[in-house]
């Protein structure tokens, strides 16, 4: 992963971890998703993502999810638009 993808996604990490306690909550994914991002998939990408189950999404599974996106295809660049636009 370059280190520009690294950059953005702690960035929209931390802008996400509304409450500061290092991990994403349903909650914190819905609200920075809002419209674009409904309610079945952000449970889609909780049960995708949270890969030890506890409910919410540590920094540690977010960075290994875009990695694993990485290393099956897509680039760089495809997962910094995808997630930078998403929210717009």
């Amino acid at each position: 992963m370059s280190d520009f993808t690294v950059f953005e996604m702690v960035a929209i990490f931390k802008e996400m971890d509304t409450d500061g306690d290092g991990n994403l909550s349903l909650e914190e994914c819905l609200n920075y998703w809002q419209e674009h991002f409904p309610m079945t998939n952000s449970n889609k990408m909780m049960n995708e993502i949270d890969t030890n189950g506890d409910g919410v999404i540590s920094y540690d599974e977010w960075h290994a999810f875009w990695e694993y996106l990485l290393n099956n295809g897509y680039s760089d660049e495809q997962i910094v638009s995808e997630v930078i636009n998403y929210n717009k």
